[in-house]
């Protein structure tokens, strides 16, 4: 198999990703009062609040689970005089490194540089 074919690109391509995706490191931490009662409860609105350190795609995915889970558990959103407010905060921390050892030099008869 030729390493340009399109289905060689496709498997370093595959490859790539799943190493690079091995390599993110994901935590979460919940706190909460567990005595606190909740039944009262029926309606929340989001805090304001600015997350610079959130791309603005990563927050609307957080909102919209979160939505999606207080309306499955019964509460409705609303703007005025709202039961609880909800805030979350994050970090993006993103790190890429590549390393590479392969300068396009080859060792045999004459020694040459094929470009790289």
């Amino acid at each position: 198999m030729a390493a340009n074919t399109p289905r060689a690109m496709g498997i370093m391509l595959a490859t790539f990703m799943l190493v690079a995706l091995a390599g993110c490191e994901f935590s979460t931490n919940v706190d909460f009062d567990r005595d606190a009662d909740f039944a009262g409860l029926k309606t929340y609105a989001w805090a304001e609040q600015n997350h610079p350190e959130i791309n603005e795609l990563m927050h609307k995915r957080i909102v919209q689970a979160v939505d999606e889970q207080l309306r499955a558990k019964g509460f409705s959103q609303t703007q005025s005089d709202p039961d609880v407010e909800v805030a979350y905060h994050g970090d993006d921390n993103e790190t890429i490194v590549i390393d590479t050892t392969n300068y396009g030099y080859r060792y045999g008869p004459g020694w040459y540089h094929r470009g790289g």
